[in-house]
């Protein structure tokens, strides 16, 4: 998910991201997970707490060949009240976002 870096970051209260980060790989199985902790890196306002949001980000992946990888993933963003005051909407709102993609990347030229 992308909520703070696409066209809509100037002229807000800038972010910071603390996370954490897992990767495992064997043989042609892959998983990762990333977890996100979002909080504004100034004020929002004078009564806001200084809480943005919570993101999980899992994912998994599948070598079919060794030019041909299979991917899904799939995240959740846990908003916070800090959230709705700088981008509307509603933060009980859940939001979801997932994908499934074929990587192919075929050798066209050999040394």
């Amino acid at each position: 998910m992308d909520y703070f870096y696409v066209g809509n970051h100037i002229n807000s209260v800038g972010l910071n991201d603390v996370y954490l980060k897992y990767a495992y790989k064997k043989e042609k199985f892959g998983f990762t997970g990333h977890l996100h902790y979002f909080a504004p890196a100034g004020k929002i306002s004078a009564d806001a707490k200084n809480y943005l949001g919570t993101e999980l980000d899992l994912g998994v992946s599948y070598a079919v060949q060794p030019n041909a990888v299979l991917s899904a993933g799939w995240s959740v963003m846990f908003a916070g009240e800090g959230m709705e005051l700088l981008k509307g909407g509603d933060h009980t709102t859940g939001q979801h976002w997932g994908f499934i993609m074929l990587a192919v990347t075929p050798t066209f030229f050999q040394q």
